[in-house]
């Protein structure tokens, strides 16, 4: 391949928008928020994550970015109060 498919931000768009909107992506393990309330936080292409399990034991991923501020929810890994 020429480098440009390595370099190009061209290229990286596409890929962000073909390749990661299409497939499933492992971002952490089970056992990394084994109760409720514990989540960890992960950046997937730019984009800032939080793996949460919820108080219904499910576990969800949401934006980790406060609409109003713009600023990061949570840093690192911990428990929900």
């Amino acid at each position: 391949m020429p480098p440009a498919f390595y370099t190009a931000p061209e290229f990286c768009e596409f890929e962000k928008s073909t390749l990661f909107r299409e497939q499933w992506i492992c971002l952490g393990r089970v056992d990394q928020i084994p109760e409720r309330g514990d989540y960890f936080t992960v950046d997937l292409v730019g984009e800032p994550l939080i793996v949460v399990r919820g108080q219904d034991e499910q576990i969800r991923i949401l934006a980790n970015v406060c609409r109003h501020r713009g600023s990061l929810i949570a840093e690192g890994a911990g428990k929900a109060r």
